[in-house]
């Protein structure tokens, strides 16, 4: 038996070929060890019976823990444990020794002795060692007459066999989804229903989340069970929806990740959703709520909408924008979006519902919106123009930068406003900036106020060329917490801000990426100079940055600094 194509490593290992044989040689590891404690048919009849002994609360308390099925010592003095979870196809073992411990996480069937999915959740510390322990229990690789430098030669050899550097390019794309997807699909929905109702949010667990990862494929039923609980009209669960809308966005932003990486059945992916969904609006099958949520999942993962979509949306909803539909028209049908805007509680979060409203509309659909935002009686749409000068796409930012020349006046454009738009005349090309007659105008712009004290954290450059910087604030008893995932030869990758997390949230958060990753403190100027560098890539690749930098650039600039990034 081979390990399946969906065996995967966690994603800060990605792009390393050392790495990924250890990856190769773990879950080959794993993979014997549950071949060899499911030969015998007896031993798997006992296993599928387990659980049947106890009752009630008993039982319940013994499923919500791992079973120890069966402990190993091997080379090294390393200690190697099979553990299985309530899902009897479900597993993970542990290995540790004086210099490593690593955890591989399993879906294998005992029956047919087929390992579905596998990933490495956890791995710390020296690679030849945990290598070696993991080389001894398997045939294919053992050779008791190995010296420790014969089986670094051979590691080495190995690594460079079985990974050439321009493996990334011609990655074999995952299987087409089975039955066994579909059904592992509706048990994730159907767990993050529950602790929706129970938590009150959404999360999956490390080895969830692991199949998520490991099964790109899960896409297709993800997409068919969101659509099957749109249209179940006579019991329609709002849960079951949020879940499957929760699986889509997430699932949709891993394959996202494979497509940075330069897989092209990661783009093929991405484009048939694409495809799908579009016929999706053909078919007039769904409200119109229902599939703006599906074009939404796109927005929310980060990829480019294609025209295509926004074209056969428009075709299915009667309410949206037609072909050249009279001012009069389009006011009306835009005014229970701008009035719902209108009471958002500052113009970044309108940026947010904006986008997630009309990120697949036409560019000419925004740059009417930006009118009406700059005429709306709500001041906070007003202040939310400046922002819209992020826009993805040209026709947006100069209807923007038009409209602020026209309207811009001391009632109508803030103090804080202008102060915003000053800053973005760096991020965006010289045709798009509006600044000069809000001055003239007598529009005052607003002090920067003393930029807090920031602690930075530096991430590591992971195999794809991408490394995260983390922004808080020391003092108080909620603070900033942000951060910058910045990518070579491509810009700010992702921006995200949260001005009022809790103090013990954020000692948390930090002490999980110290413990993590090796993230090291960082200056100011390095922040500074990184941000000026991605900046000025995604400019030159006509890549904007979101408004969420701005967020951040607000409270961390003072007014010597204002043009620090």
């Amino acid at each position: 038996m081979t390990t399946p194509a969906s065996a995967h490593a966690p994603s800060s290992w990605r792009g390393d070929p050392e790495r990924d044989f250890v990856i190769y040689q773990l879950i080959e590891m794993a993979r014997h060890v549950l071949d060899e404690y499911f030969s015998d048919d007896e031993r798997v009849a006992e296993y599928q019976a387990r659980g049947r002994r106890t009752k009630g609360r008993k039982q319940k308390a013994a499923a919500s823990k791992p079973e120890a099925l069966e402990r190993w010592h091997g080379a090294a003095d390393s200690t190697l444990v099979l553990l299985a979870h309530q899902d009897k196809m479900r597993f993970s073992i542990k290995v540790e020794g004086e210099h490593f411990k690593a955890e591989v996480a399993l879906t294998y069937d005992p029956e047919s002795g087929e390992l579905l999915a596998a990933t490495v959740a956890e791995f710390e510390g020296d690679t030849s060692s945990v290598l070696a322990v993991a080389i001894s229990l398997m045939d294919e690789l053992s050779d008791p007459d190995l010296d420790e430098n014969d089986l670094e030669d051979l590691l080495l050899s190995e690594i460079a066999s079985r990974f050439p550097a321009s493996n990334s390019k011609g990655a074999a794309g995952p299987a087409a989804a089975t039955a066994q997807d579909a059904k592992q699909v509706d048990q994730l929905a159907r767990g993050l229903v529950s602790g929706l109702a129970r938590d009150k949010r959404l999360v999956l667990d490390a080895m969830d989340q692991a199949y998520l990862e490991a099964n790109p494929q899960s896409l297709w039923p993800i997409l068919d069970g969101l659509v099957a609980a749109f249209q179940d009209a006579e019991r329609r669960e709002e849960n079951l929806i949020a879940a499957y809308q929760w699986l889509l966005a997430n699932q949709l932003e891993l394959i996202r990740y494979r497509t940075e990486r330069g897989w092209t059945w990661a783009d093929k992916m991405l484009d048939e959703y694409q495809d799908r969904i579009s016929e999706i609006a053909k078919s007039d099958h769904l409200s119109p709520g229902d599939l703006f949520s599906l074009a939404a999942a796109l927005t929310d993962a980060k990829i480019p909408v294609d025209p295509k979509v926004g074209e056969a949306f428009f075709r299915v909803d009667p309410g949206t924008v037609r072909a050249e539909p009279s001012p009069e028209l389009l006011r009306a049908e835009v005014q229970p979006l701008i009035d719902q805007l209108g009471e958002a509680p500052d113009p970044f979060v309108v940026i947010e519902g904006l986008s997630e409203a009309v990120g697949f509309m036409p560019a000419e659909f925004r740059a009417f919106l930006a009118q009406e935002f700059a005429l709306s009686p709500y001041p906070v749409l007003r202040d939310a123009v400046p922002l819209m000068l992020l826009d993805s796409e040209a026709v947006v930012r100069r209807a923007v930068a038009a409209v602020l020349e026209q309207t811009a006046a001391a009632d109508t454009l803030s103090p804080a406003a202008l102060r915003r738009t000053i800053i973005l005349r760096n991020w965006i090309p010289e045709d798009d900036r509006a600044v000069r007659k809000a001055r003239a105008k007598g529009v005052i712009c607003a002090q920067w106020n003393a930029p807090p004290k920031l602690s930075i954290l530096a991430l590591p450059i992971d195999g794809s060329g991408a490394n995260g910087l983390i922004l808080t604030t020391k003092p108080g008893k909620t603070g900033l917490f942000g951060g910058v995932l910045l990518k070579q030869n491509f810009g700010l990758r992702d921006v995200w801000c949260d001005h009022d997390k809790p103090r013990h949230e954020i000692g948390q958060a930090i002490a999980g990426i110290l413990e993590d990753t090796a993230a090291i403190e960082v200056e100011r100027h390095y922040l500074d100079l990184a941000l000026q560098h991605h900046l000025a890539i995604g400019l030159s690749n006509g890549r904007l940055p979101t408004p969420a930098l701005l967020a951040i650039a607000g409270p961390c600039c003072s007014d010597a600094g204002e043009s620090g990034f």
